[in-house]
């Protein structure tokens, strides 16, 4: 497993793997007492928009975490249908 330790090596991942914009989050966790923030998404398009034959796992851990702040980019129908949001998961 790859870790990146700067800024610059996250933000290069980041634009490889267009910025997560095709990814599930599948956990947030606070960790040492609110101290920390784990994520966790899985990939399912690359970043040509094709979608991958097997789904990557990208976990970030992040340390001394001041705020965080969850925007979802909701369209009208997942709001209202929000059962119809399984992206071909049963």
């Amino acid at each position: 497993m790859k870790q990146l330790r700067t800024v610059d090596e996250i933000t290069a991942w980041l634009n490889e793997a267009a910025g997560l914009s095709e990814a599930l989050l599948e956990e947030l966790a606070l960790t040492h007492h609110g101290y920390s923030v784990h994520l966790r998404f899985k990939l399912i398009i690359d970043r040509h928009g094709r979608v991958l034959d097997e789904p990557v796992l990208v976990t970030f851990d992040f340390d001394a975490v001041h705020t965080l702040s969850l925007v979802g980019d909701l369209t009208h129908s997942m709001v209202h249908h929000p059962e119809m949001s399984n992206w071909g998961h049963e």
